[in-house]
């Protein structure tokens, strides 16, 4: 699920050399079993019987952009077809409740791909703003995010 909401964000040109490099070297078994085991990480899932449709990931003490250190929402990915159900909404809100509780703020932060119109508009329903922008750089090829705090 992870390399097909990734793909449909950054490949909107197509899928490159690069890009599907980069989606069978990150999105592995081996990868996420990593991520599960961190103590200063956390996933969420939205499931339906054995079927995966969204998850999340948090990082805590993770260094924003500008410095500062908080909670990241590094991962919110809803699979295409469930879109508008509000998997979303629900995960981002138990998101907060989670950094609320592990570190007395409820406050996130998270970089969002800039030419993803949906996620910018839901992240700004759910009070987000912009904070300022980072880069992800794939073989010499810069991505442009808007990092956003709420």
């Amino acid at each position: 699920m992870a390399t097909q909401v990734w793909l449909h964000t950054y490949a909107t040109d197509g899928v490159t050399p690069s890009l599907a490099r980069y989606v069978l070297q990150e999105f592995t078994p081996a990868n996420f079993l990593s991520l599960l085991a961190r103590t200063d990480a956390q996933v969420l899932v939205a499931e339906s019987g054995n079927a995966l449709l969204a998850y999340a990931t948090l990082a805590f003490q993770a260094a924003r952009p500008d410095g500062r250190q908080g909670t990241e929402l590094a991962t919110l990915y809803v699979q295409e077809h469930f879109t508008g159900a509000g998997l979303g909404s629900m995960l981002l809100g138990q998101c907060r409740q989670i950094a609320q509780s592990r570190s007395g703020d409820a406050e996130i932060w998270l970089t969002v791909n800039a030419r993803n119109r949906r996620a910018m508009d839901f992240y700004r329903k759910h009070g987000f703003v912009r904070n300022g922008t980072s880069y992800f750089e794939l073989d010499g090829e810069k991505h442009e995010n808007h990092v956003l705090i709420g």
